[in-house]
This record gives structure tokens, C-alpha cells and sequence, in this order.
């Protein structure tokens, strides 16, 4: 390819311009939680409980728990309980799913600030 080749930009909505090749690509894929999100998980799973960490510097607790704190970037190792009970903080209605379509019942979701985090 040219460097003349390469500056050219082509912008066009008919996708008929395109080339176009059948066929499909076959991926297989693994999902983990994470390191902090692990910890959050096994407690949740094994013991009912919420678990999170603490950040010394920056005194937050982080839940789930994180591997490291967003404010100052410190690593966190401090394994934290946290209550179940809490504060509605914000919540909202939806209507529609992912891909538009009308819910037969509106789905509520709430964010709730837990005691202790």
C-alpha cells in the first residue's frame, strides 16, 4: 500500500460497496470475575455474605471487592464485611429489553448504597 493509498478515507451508507465474504468464525471464550470480584463472589456463594475491601490510604471500602482503589491506585488487601441492609440511593423503570422489545412487566433496578461500603 501506497502512502498516497493510505491517506485516501472512503465513507459510503450503501454496504452493497463492500466486499463480502460468507462463512463463520468459530470462538470460544472464558469469562472471569477477577481477582476482586472473585473474592466477592466466594464469600456471597460459600458464607451468604457481602465482602468487599478497604483501601487504608483512602479509607474507602470498595464492593465489590477490588483488586485496587480508584482514587489512589493503592493495592487493596483488606478484606471487609459489609452489612446487607442499606440506603436506596437511586432506582429506576424499565421498560424494554436489550434489543428494544416491550417487557410483558416493567423490570425496577435499585442502587443501594450498603452500611459500611
Amino acid at each position: 500500500m501506497t502512502a498516497k493509498q493510505r491517506k485516501e478515507t472512503v465513507t459510503t451508507s450503501d454496504a452493497s460497496s463492500f466486499a463480502v465474504w460468507h462463512g463463520g468464525i468459530p470462538l470460544e471464550s472464558f469469562y472471569t470475575a477477577g481477582l476482586g470480584a472473585q473474592i466477592f463472589f466466594d464469600a456471597l456463594k460459600k458464607r451468604g455474605q457481602f465482602v468487599g475491601t478497604r483501601c487504608r490510604p483512602c479509607k474507602q471500602v470498595y464492593v465489590p471487592a477490588r483488586a485496587f482503589c480508584e482514587r489512589c491506585f493503592s493495592e487493596l488487601k483488606d478484606q471487609v464485611r459489609v452489612k446487607p441492609t442499606g440506603t436506596l440511593a437511586s432506582f429506576t423503570f424499565n421498560t424494554v429489553d436489550h434489543d428494544g422489545n416491550a417487557l410483558p412487566q416493567p423490570l425496577v433496578l435499585g442502587l443501594v448504597r450498603l452500611e459500611g461500603a
